[in-house]
């Protein structure tokens, strides 16, 4: 009998989240059926073709009421965003559990694969399903930690106690009959672990027994000597009113893919001379294009660049971001601002101070070759063989 297998996503923003779905799917071509339920639609025709179903899942939502009364401190650690989606609420955690266990035994599906969902993990372990843990080594942690670290040392305020997450945790499981978790961490225990980075991004490295997946394919070009900035964004970018003055006063070095633009927005973009496009630049093209890489600081774009040999300049949005940028910079191929730049002139001269930056081309090229191996690789074949035994 084929296995059914569910692939899972609840929280986060961005194409990413997809894309790794989607490389799942492909992978199990011919040896699962595969379902979908996601955080959001939004790019869901990309996963479709590979799954019987893709379904709009249980998604995380942000409420930073308790963090911001005493003033607005920003996260400091992964627990703290887990308690803002509500890890610390032991009823929201069993009606999201309810969910999940309700779908699962609706869809017959024998196995889990989490990309940013841990309580479909946690209903996996629930129903006794084989469950694997897929995502950037900051967005699957390991379990058996005794504390998530604090990630960015400029950030060290602590908004929610992890004993507390952790009774919640257990006060959910108890309810449907499952014994509790010995560290808040353990919600991410799985049959499998299938971090996709390099150990020079992980926010956990030395502190995992899984092997890494490239996060890369082995097909990715390395960078010639373009000309253009290439600027892919992925969130809520089009509503910051300084950043987006800032794209449009670069002008024609920009080429930028930037999904949820309005169409006023698209028209002032190209009025200035951005060439704006509507779909995802095929990496060719970027390649043979660019001479700098504008991002958020997300993962997938940031190992992609790092590939290509392409510097970077980032402009994060949240922690995550923040984290990769500061990776990126340690290795000398980022450089990067903070959201709370307000002056559309001052992130201009920032970012053309990068793109006229030659040490940090040349940095880029060697971190290229260093990494290259790293990096890419064959992601669909090695997926498939690492989830072979979760199918038998």
């Amino acid at each position: 009998m084929t296995v059914r297998v569910m692939l899972a996503w609840e929280g986060g923003a961005g194409r990413g989240h997809i894309s790794t779905l989607r490389s799942i799917a492909r992978a199990l071509d011919g040896l699962a059926i595969c379902d979908a339920a996601v955080n959001n639609m939004q790019h869901a025709a990309e996963l479709a073709p590979y799954c019987d179903l893709v379904f709009p899942g249980s998604a995380f939502g942000i409420d930073s009421s308790r963090r911001t009364m005493g003033g607005d401190e920003p996260i400091c650690s992964w627990a703290d965003h887990l308690g803002d989606l509500g890890f610390g609420d032991a009823e929201f955690l069993i009606a999201r559990l309810g969910w999940w266990i309700e779908t699962l035994r609706a869809r017959a599906s024998s196995v889990v694969v989490a990309d940013f969902a841990p309580l479909a993990t946690l209903a996996a372990r629930i129903l006794g399903l084989g469950s694997a843990v897929i995502g950037t080594g900051y967005l699957a942690p390991p379990p058996g930690l005794e504390r998530f670290p604090i990630l960015v040392p400029s950030l060290t305020v602590a908004h929610y106690d992890e004993a507390d997450l952790l009774t919640a945790v257990n006060a959910a499981l108890a309810h449907y009959g499952t014994a509790p978790l010995a560290r808040f961490s353990d919600i991410y225990q799985s049959h499998l672990s299938l971090p996709q980075t390099i150990a020079a991004l992980d926010a956990y490295a030395g502190q995992r027994d899984a092997p890494y997946l490239p996060p890369v394919e082995a097909s990715t070009p390395l960078a010639a000597d373009g000309d253009e900035i290439f600027g892919y964004f992925s969130t809520d970018e089009p509503r910051d009113e300084p950043l987006m003055e800032a794209l449009r006063r670069l002008g024609p070095l920009l080429r930028l893919h930037l999904p949820g633009l309005s169409p006023a927005q698209i028209e002032t973009l190209a009025a200035a001379g951005v060439k704006v496009t509507p779909g995802p630049l095929p990496l060719a093209d970027i390649a043979a294009r660019s001479r700098l890489c504008l991002n958020a600081g997300q993962h997938g774009t940031l190992t992609m660049a790092m590939a290509m040999g392409l510097p970077q300049f980032a402009i994060p949005r949240h922690l995550e971001h923040a984290y990769h940028a500061d990776r990126g910079r340690d290795l000398g191929c980022v450089d990067a601002i903070t959201r709370f730049e307000r002056d559309p002139a001052a992130i201009v001269a920032r970012i053309m101070a990068s793109y006229e930056n030659a040490a940090q081309r040349q940095r880029a090229r060697s971190v290229a070759m260093d990494y290259r191996d790293q990096l890419c690789g064959p992601v669909r074949d090695l997926l498939a063989q690492r989830l072979a035994p979760l199918l038998a």
